[in-house]
């Protein structure tokens, strides 16, 4: 889970990858699929999905993600 963790912050706050995605999604206009992409949470889920095969895995490491985010963003 700390992998999956670890990568989804990267892929949504690593500011050159995002720069990247900004101007391609703003070419094709699918702010659905941009507000996914920048998603700490919603990344998470997938990588964690993607990496370990479980839904369960996935759920539990976006639900870390929501209070990691709590706790650095809203303290």
């Amino acid at each position: 889970m700390i992998a999956s963790l670890v990568v989804s912050w990267w892929l949504t706050h690593f500011t050159p990858l995002q720069d990247i995605l900004d101007r391609v999604f703003l070419r094709i206009e699918a702010d659905w699929l941009h507000t996914a992409l920048g998603c700490w949470k919603c990344m998470s889920f997938w990588t964690a999905w993607i990496y370990s095969g479980s839904f369960i895995t996935a759920c539990t490491t976006s639900l870390i993600a929501v209070c990691l985010n709590k706790l650095i963003y809203n303290s």
